[in-house]
């Protein structure tokens, strides 16, 4: 108010209405993404809790073996049904478990149901009755994640029509809009206004509705975010060169690409700054192709050093990544020919040979003959070959669900070659299960997922593209026009005439129109933000909380999005400036 400038104004009161309203929510919305991301989880913890059950009818057990082998939050709320009852807050592990289930009522109700039907099974005699029930706990957790995201797949199409209006249609209108309005408002409209609308208002009205949409997804099947443990298994990222390993941070490595990439758009426009400040004219340059150019130069620049900071971060663990999902899904094969090879009186030890022979061209067959190996050459007993930190097979997979069944089948093999194979049995019948349902959680999402994959990577840069190119025509053709009118009471001696270039040069106001290559620059950066916001959002849709999936995500989308938009852009304005320059000549 001091200041008196409208803008300042108006923008110091969105500040203090965004600060009311985000800090007073603040504590709920960490509770949201807290829940959500232990949400995720519960099918796991259900399935661990049966899995145990089955081998050893104690609940406490049970609760024990979800909190070893899930990662946080799940792991740290069974830690803490445990710890409460270990410092007599509760009286039983029952009750306490009780009181935990009770926080995800209205929540995730099927989870309640299960862990009810788990319980239950402790009051069971007959041992293929309770059996039964530990099955039917599975199949009620498994069946409610498919229904609930089911509707939330159903759901998702009116959010998914607001951010293609919202993230698409909008930007490209009021782009389209542009130059006119500063044919007519020239005066009134302002580089940054554009900078607070594409950079500022857009991108934060479709990241809320992005994180609307995630915050309403229900339950998955994730067994949660392993990035940091990966980070701290694998080190630093490197690039290798032959046999040597360059270890350069992601962030330096971005930097690099950028002042490689953008050196001639930053020599070309610190020209034209040392031209201004020397008193030379150089309003004219600024409509000029070369101008545009080398602005499309600078955004691939961003582009692509933004895409190398995120690629490069997560390109030596993506593969490791996709090697322990395709693990996962051969698993419950491999440990069923496992249960079958026990069965046969085989001791665990030789079993891991005899299967590992048999799918040897499979990347759990390499898991199998990496403890055949250190049961043999290393001279270790089966928990050592399987857990060793430094050696073990779970080192180089860690994976929870592995790292799980893996557990059971050292507990069980103590017991005896019958009790490892009913063991892992029911690993294997839980594993497919699971398996088969996540299977249909993607078919379920695809059809969304594949659709805002496409926005991005194509859809999004070609229209963009090519709004700016004619933007480019637009603008031309209106400073054409100005000059035109500016020359016609030079050129004319009928005063009529004289008037009518005097009166049209009054309506419009070309000398403050906003040179192309500024509108070109902001929404080259606006793509940038909203190929990382829908990477964002298919991400959590797709995968939950994925740290690793996400980065490699927004890389990849960014290496296509950015260069394509880049060549959209500059070939539509210069074809179409051609044609400009080509209309004049053809008419004379």
């Amino acid at each position: 108010m001091i200041i008196g400038n409208f803008y300042v104004i108006l923008v110091g009161i969105i500040l203090v209405i965004f600060v009311l309203f985000y800090i007073p929510s603040y504590p709920k919305t960490t509770f949201i993404k807290w829940r959500a991301k232990a949400s995720d989880q519960l099918v796991l913890a259900v399935m661990y809790m049966v899995i145990q059950m089955e081998r050893v009818s104690n609940l406490e057990l049970a609760i024990e073996f979800v909190a070893r082998h899930t990662a946080p939050p799940v792991s740290l709320d069974f830690m803490k049904v445990l710890w409460d009852v270990e410092s007599k807050i509760y009286s039983s592990v029952s009750e306490s478990l009780e009181e935990y289930i009770k926080t995800w009522r209205g929540w995730n109700d099927d989870f309640i149901e299960a862990v009810h039907l788990v319980q239950f099974s402790l009051q069971q005699k007959d041992d293929d009755e309770r059996r039964r029930t530990l099955h039917r706990s599975t199949i009620v957790v498994l069946e409610g994640t498919h229904q609930h995201m089911l509707k939330y797949a159903h759901s998702l199409q009116g959010p998914m029509q607001a951010l293609h209006m919202l993230g698409i249609v909008l930007p490209v209108m009021a782009l389209v809009m542009l130059p006119l309005i500063g044919a007519f408002m020239g005066a009134n409209i302002k580089w940054y206004h554009l900078v607070i609308m594409y950079n500022l208002m857009f991108p934060v009205l479709v990241y809320y509705l992005g994180k609307d949409m995630l915050q309403k997804r229900p339950a998955g099947t994730s067994g949660g975010d392993s990035y940091t443990y990966m980070l701290a298994k694998y080190h630093k990222p490197y690039i290798k060169i032959g046999s040597l390993k360059l270890r350069i941070p992601p962030a330096l490595f971005g930097v690099i690409v950028f002042f490689i990439v953008a050196l001639p758009g930053l020599l070309y426009f610190f020209s034209l700054t040392i031209t201004y400040m020397s008193g030379l004219p150089g309003k004219e340059i600024l409509f000029s192709i070369p101008s545009l150019l080398f602005t499309l130069d600078m955004i691939l620049a961003v582009g692509l050093g933004t895409g190398v900071y995120f690629y490069y971060s997560v390109h030596y663990l993506i593969k490791v990544k996709h090697k322990i999902e395709r693990i996962e899904a051969e698993f419950p094969s491999g440990v069923f020919q496992l249960a079958n090879r026990i069965k046969e009186k085989v001791p665990a030890e030789v079993a891991f040979e005899k299967v590992a022979k048999s799918i040897h061209k499979s990347d759990i067959g390499e898991m199998f003959w990496l403890i055949d190996y250190n049961l043999k050459k290393q001279g270790t007993d089966l928990e050592d070959a399987i857990f060793n930190k430094r050696y073990g097979a779970i080192a180089y997979y860690p994976s929870g669900i592995i790292r799980s069944a893996m557990a059971v089948l050292v507990d069980a093999a103590k017991k005896g070659p019958t009790s490892a194979a009913k063991s892992l049995f029911s690993v294997s019948k839980y594993l497919t299960s699971l398996r088969r349902v996540n299977d249909r959680l993607k078919d379920l999402l695809a059809d969304t997922t594949s659709s805002m994959k496409m926005q991005i990577s194509m859809f999004i840069p070609l229209i963009t593209g090519l709004v700016v190119g004619l933007n480019v025509l637009i603008t031309t053709i209106l400073r054409n026009l100005g000059a035109v009118l500016t020359d016609l009471p030079i050129q004319g001696g009928d005063s009529a005439q004289m008037n009518l270039g005097t009166d049209l040069l009054s309506i419009f106001q070309f000398e403050f129109m906003i040179p192309a290559f500024i509108a070109a620059l902001v929404v080259g950066i606006y793509i940038i933000q909203i190929v990382c916001l829908i990477s964002y959002l298919v991400n959590g849709i797709n995968n939950g909380y994925d740290t690793i999936e996400l980065k490699y995500l927004i890389g990849r989308n960014l290496f296509i999005a950015v260069p394509f938009f880049c060549i959209v852009a500059a070939l539509t304005s210069i074809m179409l400036t051609n044609i400009i320059n080509i209309m004049p000549m053809a008419g004379g």
